[in-house]
Parts: structure tokens; C-alpha cells; sequence
């Protein structure tokens, strides 16, 4: 489903007081032995991470799907260093490289780091006698948990629509956690994998500060931005999934309340819309305090947060048309719309039927608003669209090629009309980035833009 491989580091790496014994590069390739080419492989993957081949020295090769384990910088001094300076610089784009060659897990570091995590890894398994489905008619109810289990001094709201999967993570659990507050993670599908293989690496220069970032709301942890969505295939389909359907996965955690700043959403929705109806916008965003350490191995007994289950929805639509998501949708566009980033910019926006006619009206008279294009797939929504005097459409998707050619074509009439303006001050000062304002850089990238979609083949 997600065509990248899981990529892992040893705990080495994210401590600068350590020095590496080994620097170990592991993977795991979805090819035959008799099929894999040493040589092509080595000169492929030197290429995408930057690694000179003269510093690889082949330590074994496994049969049956190839199992390659090599040695990088065994001469170099700064193991550690190199190390980490690859392992930052892995990309979305290197990730989708590395897939094409087949391989579905890498590791990076030292090799008994590896050993001794798979060893304890062995413990992590799932717990189904605590499998939940929540929703009517399953496990349900309004308002905190009442139920006389103790879960922290932080109220326990039903995750309405989620199936939990729980994960065995003590024999005595509920005396194991009493106290500990229960919160959830997003992440995407690519990393969930490694996540509990290797723990939540703590977040840097975040709106909040260095920490991990959770939130006692699944409705909040589940927006796109930090769960990621995905679209069955049908190459993935199965007795869990049919093609067609859309789903998002979020994981459950427990930490003490010690270790808990409770913080504001930071997702620029403001007083624009009621996020979770059970937790104010200020109170939604619960910082993890790490104590500083970069990472939190759920073997470590003394980790401040461990992942106690696995949270999966699936539905037909995709997840933003349902109720508990309009605050995505629906709210915040009005509030980054308004009030106008930059002086004389115009604003192109398209509306499709998450959206309601409240959101139209509130942006139809804002003076920076040149167009609204319009999206619906039912007449019903026709009724009220032609009220607007702005309005273009609306479009179905049987004539969506006329929304992206009228478009084009009021994009290209506004440059055309654009005033030239400077966004420097005239003098004979040569500037670089950092020199302008928050307006001048908005200005910039609001061209940018602009070209962009001029530029756009239309297909």
C-alpha cells in the first residue's frame, strides 16, 4: 500500500555522546537471490545516498528474498556523524527510490542496536481480547468515561467511528497504567511500522517547542495534515479492505500527566470553528515532555509514553465529507482567506461540496476575492450557487475540464491586468531572503503561484 520501505536507525545515533563501533547498512529486498544484481544494486544505491562505493565493504549476503548487510565508512573516523547526516537527509523522493529497488526495510547503525531490537521486539504483539469497535451498538457513550478506570486526571471521550486494535504491552496493564492519561498520534502509513518497532521521535522547533505532539482528541490527531489518508487499490484489496474504500490509521497512547503541557491547536482555526466538541481549541494539543531525549523506545520501561493500541477507520467517502470533520473544511479556508495577505492579490477559490453555501456567502464580498468556482456533484446544490455574482459553475465532475480552462483562463487575465510593483525599497541596498517582511515574501510566493498556474498544461 505504501510502495517505501521502513526505514530504522540503531538508539546510537541520536546520541552525540555515543561513538558508533559500526556503521551497518542493512536491507531487506523483495527479490530472489538468483535474480539479484550485486553490483547494479550497490552503484544504485550509492547514487541515491550519496555514498562512495569505495567506502562499502560487503559483510553477507542472505538467500531467498536478499538480505544484504554492509559496512560504510570503515576507515572514517566520525561513524556517527556520517551516519546521521544520511539518515537526516532521507527524503519522501529517496524513500520512493529506494522502493523501486524492491526494498522493503533498511537499517542504519550498529548491527547489535539491531539484534537486541529485534530480540525485544519479538514481545510486541496484539491483544485482540481488547479489540474495540466504538460506535452505537459496539462500545458507545457520550460525554468522559464514567466507568470507574483509572486513566489519568484528563477526561476519556468515546473515538465514535474507530476500530482499536489493541497491542499487548504489559500483563497487568490497568495496574501497570493506572494514572495515565489516554491520547493519539497521526502519522503516515509509511512510518507507523517503524514507529513501533523503534518509538515516537521527539518533534523539533514545533509551534509548542521540542517534544512529542498528541492530542486527547481523535478528531483532532485525525486531521489529514497529521494522518495521513489513503485510497484502497485494488491491489491491495482484501477481506479487510474493498477497493474504493478511504483509510486513516492513528495510534493510541498512555502517558503520565507529569509529563503533559497542555497547549492550543495549531492548525490556524482560531475561534473559526468547534474542533471537538469535548475539548476547547486552547486545551487540544498536548505536548510530551521527552526530558530531552530525541527518542521514546516503548521497550525502554522508563519511555514517558508507550502506543497501547492501533486505531484504523475506514469508509466509503473520503473521511473529510463526514460530520466531524466540517472543521476541517469548512472554517478555517474563511480565516487563512481573510484578512488579506497581500496588498492588490487576487484569490482563485474552489469550493466543492464539503463545503456548504455559509462559507460562500462569507468570502463572496471579501474585495480580494476575484472568483469562486464551484463543485458539486447533485442539481440540489444548484439552487443557491447562482445567487453569487462571483460564482462560476457550478461543475460536476462530467465537465470538470471546464473548471481548470476557466481557470487558466481569469488567472491569465489577472496577471495580465497586475500593476507592476516593486517589493523593495529604493535603495542601494542588495537584499537576500531574510532581509524582507512577512508581506514582501507572501507577495513572492503569491507569483509564484501564479506562474505555476499559468504555466499548467491543462489535461
Amino acid at each position: 500500500m505504501i510502495e517505501t520501505p521502513l526505514i530504522t536507525v540503531s538508539d546510537d545515533i541520536f546520541n552525540d555522546a555515543n561513538e558508533l563501533t559500526s556503521s551497518i547498512l542493512k536491507f531487506a529486498i523483495d527479490k530472489d537471490y538468483h535474480d539479484f544484481l550485486l553490483q547494479k544494486f550497490l552503484h544504485k544505491i550509492c547514487n541515491i545516498m550519496n555514498i562512495n562505493l569505495n567506502d562499502i565493504d560487503i559483510k553477507k549476503i542472505q538467500k531467498g528474498s536478499t538480505i544484504l548487510e554492509m559496512e560504510i565508512f570503515k576507515n572514517i573516523g566520525s561513524k556517527l556523524r556520517k551516519i546521521k547526516l544520511i539518515y537526516k537527509s532521507i527524503t519522501d523522493q529517496m524513500r520512493k527510490e529506494l522502493g523501486k529497488l524492491k526494498i522493503f526495510f533498511m537499517f542504519m547503525g550498529d548491527i547489535k542496536s539491531l539484534e537486541k531490537r529485534q530480540k525485544d521486539s519479538y514481545e510486541i504483539k496484539l491483544h485482540p481480547e481488547w479489540n474495540q469497535i466504538y460506535a452505537q451498538n459496539h462500545t458507545y457513550w457520550v460525554g468522559a468515561n464514567n466507568d470507574g478506570i483509572d486513566r489519568g486526571n484528563q477526561p476519556y471521550y468515546c473515538p465514535v467511528g474507530w476500530k482499536r486494535y489493541s497491542l499487548y504491552v504489559a500483563d497487568d496493564f490497568r495496574e501497570e497504567f493506572k494514572g495515565w492519561c489516554i491520547c493519539y498520534h497521526g502519522t503516515k502509513f509509511e512510518y507507523g511500522l517503524s514507529i513501533l518497532l523503534s518509538g515516537l521521535k521527539s518533534a523539533k522547533d514545533q509551534a509548542h517547542g521540542p517534544g512529542i505532539y498528541t492530542s486527547p482528541s481523535i478528531i483532532y490527531a485525525s486531521h489529514p495534515r497529521y494522518a495521513e489518508i489513503k485510497l484502497v487499490e485494488s491491489s491491495v484489496e482484501n477481506d479487510f479492505f474493498e477497493k474504493g474504500q478511504f483509510i486513516q490509521f492513528v495510534l493510541e497512547c498512555r502517558v503520565l500527566p507529569k509529563n503533559i503541557k497542555i497547549k492550543c491547536e495549531t492548525l490556524r482555526v482560531h475561534n473559526q470553528a468547534i474542533i471537538d466538541v469535548n475539548i476547547s481549541n486552547d486545551k487540544i494539543e498536548w505536548l510530551i515532555d521527552t526530558h530531552r531525549k530525541d527518542l521514546m523506545n516503548f521497550n525502554d520501561p522508563n519511555s514517558v509514553i508507550f502506543c497501547t493500541g492501533i486505531m484504523i477507520r475506514v469508509t466509503d467517502n473520503h473521511p473529510g465529507l463526514l460530520p466531524v470533520s466540517k472543521w476541517c473544511y469548512r472554517e478555517a479556508p474563511r480565516d487563512f482567506i481573510a484578512p488579506g495577505p497581500v496588498k492588490y492579490e487576487n484569490i482563485f477559490v474552489i469550493l466543492s461540496n464539503a463545503y456548504d453555501e455559509r462559507l460562500t456567502a462569507r468570502i463572496h464580498d471579501l474585495s480580494y476575492v476575484e472568483q469562486i468556482y464551484i463543485y458539486v456533484d447533485c442539481d440540489a446544490e444548484t439552487l443557491w450557487t447562482k445567487k453569487y455574482l462571483k460564482g462560476r459553475g457550478p461543475y460536476s465532475v462530467d465537465n470538470l475540464q471546464n473548471v481548470f480552462r476557466t481557470l487558466a483562463y481569469d488567472a491569465q487575465c489577472a496577471l495580465d491586468n497586475l500593476l507592476p510593483i516593486t517589493i523593495f525599497d529604493p535603495e542601494p541596498t542588495e537584499f537576500i531572503y531574510k532581509d524582507l517582511t512577512t508581506e514582501q515574501l507572501d507577495f513572492l510566493w503569491f507569483q509564484l503561484l501564479l506562474r505555476v498556474l499559468q504555466d499548467t498544461p491543462v489535461k
